[in-house]
């Protein structure tokens, strides 16, 4: 991993992420989701359930999925943008 993608989350925003894909996820399954976004359904699943954050690649790739952007998923999770270096 690089340096700048490696964040520090607060514990209320680190609970946030998961809710947040369960809201991304519109009632489908890790399965379709892991289809839809192009990531390991292993990794949703830790996400998910074991407090995994993922990372900016990874965002991308679901912000693009979702037709999206990044701040918006980021607003879901109460993270704000500015916590990335670009």
């Amino acid at each position: 991993r690089k340096k700048d993608e490696i964040l520090s989350f607060s514990k209320e925003q680190k609970e946030s992420v998961p809710k947040a894909l369960q809201k991304l996820m519109r009632g489908r399954t890790i399965r379709e989701v892991s289809q839809d976004w192009g990531i390991a359904p292993s990794n949703i699943n830790n996400y998910l359930y074991r407090g995994s954050i993922p990372r900016m690649d990874i965002l991308k790739k679901i912000s693009l999925a979702e037709e999206m952007s990044i701040q918006d998923i980021f607003n879901l999770c109460n993270i704000y943008l500015d916590y990335y270096r670009f």
